[in-house]
């Protein structure tokens, strides 16, 4: 008899993760999102403000109290917003919501630059971060994007549903090159109910297509058929060999 508990690591997770021990059931099927989900706007040309009160002068503005800016590209709300027309560079402070097109964030500030339109470089501190159609979520102290590369620092990394820590991945530091299709994480570590279970100091993964690396580690227990048998526990950590185009090893 063998109770498996088996946990992909990193941001290499498509599935639905679950999990079984002594009778308890872990079940990360179902993710509710961040915050309510809301519509983008339609209007290339203009951005949609709201707010309690605003004052600016010479390109520069402040809204306070349930501040909100609504584009094609992104929604933005927060405590303080001020927008510096001139650099086009929105910075928020204060309960800070961002919903992008793949990705909502709640966080204590963050900082958005743009540049014909779209957003040219994003950084947000003390960070929950949501994938909604990955179901992936997490925290992070900093989050940076550059447009080309995606930075996680202190992060931490689930695909259960939010509020929900039974498993998680978490990382000195993850970065997503997406222009090299490569990504790499500092210190990893894989938790499950609070306790470490594999540990990796760097790991290099391929963001897009394959690559050789190792994936997902298992550990559980079993009992022999032998009655008089001890019961034992074993980890397994498989390695991938990417060959060729046509060819693999595990």
């Amino acid at each position: 008899m063998r109770k498996l508990l088996a946990l992909s690591t990193l941001l290499l997770l498509s599935g639905v993760v679950s999990a079984q021990e002594a009778g308890y059931t872990v079940n990360c099927s179902s993710t509710p999102l961040l915050f309510p989900k809301q519509m983008l706007s339609t209007d290339p040309e203009n951005v949609d403000v709201t707010t309690d009160h605003s004052e600016g002068s010479e390109g520069n503005y402040l809204l306070t109290g349930n501040a909100s800016l609504n584009t094609t590209e992104y929604y933005l709300s927060a405590d303080n917003i001020k927008l510096n027309k001139a650099t086009k560079t929105s910075s928020a402070k204060g309960n800070v919501k961002f919903q992008g097109k793949d990705i909502m964030l709640t966080g204590d500030s963050v900082v958005i630059k743009k540049q014909d339109n779209k957003i040219l470089h994003t950084a947000f501190e003390q960070a929950n971060y949501h994938y909604p159609k990955a179901k992936i979520n997490g925290q992070a102290a900093k989050i940076v994007d550059d447009g080309n590369k995606q930075t996680f620092d202190l992060m931490s990394y689930s695909l259960c549903p939010i509020g929900n820590t039974d498993w998680q991945m978490k990382a000195d530091k993850v970065t997503l090159d997406t222009k090299a299709n490569s990504g790499v994480a500092e210190n990893v570590t894989v938790e499950f109910m609070g306790i470490p279970i594999f540990y990796s100091p760097h790991h290099e993964w391929t963001l897009k297509g394959r690559s050789s690396g190792f994936l997902a580690p298992s550990i559980g227990d079993y009992t022999e058929s032998d009655a008089s048998a001890d019961k034992g526990y074993q980890i397994r950590v498989p390695y991938y060999f990417n060959i060729t185009a046509d060819r693999d090893f595990c």
